[in-house]
């Protein structure tokens, strides 16, 4: 964590706001808070934020609509979302509007905190191969030719934090799953080896109109090579999600 960060939790709930501000001010973190998104957003209109921790159902400002305007306003702010089984939103669609987690509730007080010093480590860094390596449950091998230069497929599309992959409704791997993943995408211009570790986040099965079957993985570790050229691409591209929808 850098030196005075600054945390802005948004929660109508009281006392979970409470909760979760005293436990990242005994972190060291600065911590303000609102009740709503309408609040939330003048917040961070008047004063430097470096991450916002943000329900997602809340009266008087809804989350989804204080993601969309955190990422218009500054693409690079990582937001993390809880949601409930009422949220009007689905965990793939809040990634795919630029959230860098989902939590549902109730949640992991220790997996939050992972997730925002993971949010606040430069990208090269974060995403660094650890002496204790991932253990990885599930394998996945693609090979994509890429039509242009954004890597964006039908069978594999970049995010800013994260991947898609279209796979088989019988070859789904369930949310949680770790991965071990190697993807040889081939553009015009230049073919990327793209090998590592990720989290699966969201699994979808063929069943919803429109949509093909796939999982939503988060890079969790990149093998050097590959971390400078998955920087490169998602750096030109021309999309705040952090994992796509596919």
């Amino acid at each position: 964590m850098k030196k005075e960060t600054t945390l802005l939790i948004v929660d109508d709930e009281a006392g979970l706001r409470q909760a979760i501000a005293f436990d990242f001010k005994k972190k060291g973190y600065e911590v303000v808070t609102a009740v709503n998104g309408v609040e939330a957003f003048d917040i961070f209109k008047s004063r430097p934020i470096d991450v916002v921790i943000t329900d997602i159902r809340m009266p008087g400002g809804d989350g989804i609509s204080l993601l969309k305007q955190l990422k218009a306003h500054s693409p690079e702010i990582p937001v993390v979302t809880f949601i409930t089984g009422f949220a009007d939103i689905k965990i793939e669609e809040a990634y795919e509007l630029g959230a860098s987690a989902v939590f549902a509730k109730p949640f992991d007080r220790k997996a939050l905190f992972s997730v925002i010093e993971k949010a606040l480590t430069p990208t090269p860094e974060a995403w660094e191969p650890r002496a204790e390596r991932i253990p990885a449950d599930f394998k996945i091998s693609l090979s994509v030719n890429a039509a242009n230069d954004r890597y964006q497929t039908k069978t594999f599309n970049f995010g800013k934090g994260g991947f898609f992959a279209l796979l088989p409704a019988d070859r789904l791997p369930s949310v949680g799953t770790s991965v071990s993943f190697a993807i040889k995408v081939a553009s015009a211009k230049e073919s990327l080896n793209i090998e590592g570790i990720g989290i699966v986040r969201w699994v979808r099965s063929n069943n919803e109109p429109g949509r093909p079957s796939g999982c939503g993985i988060e890079f969790m570790e990149l093998l050097a090579d590959s971390r400078a050229h998955v920087i490169r691409v998602i750096n030109g591209l021309r999309t705040n999600a952090f994992i796509p929808i596919g």
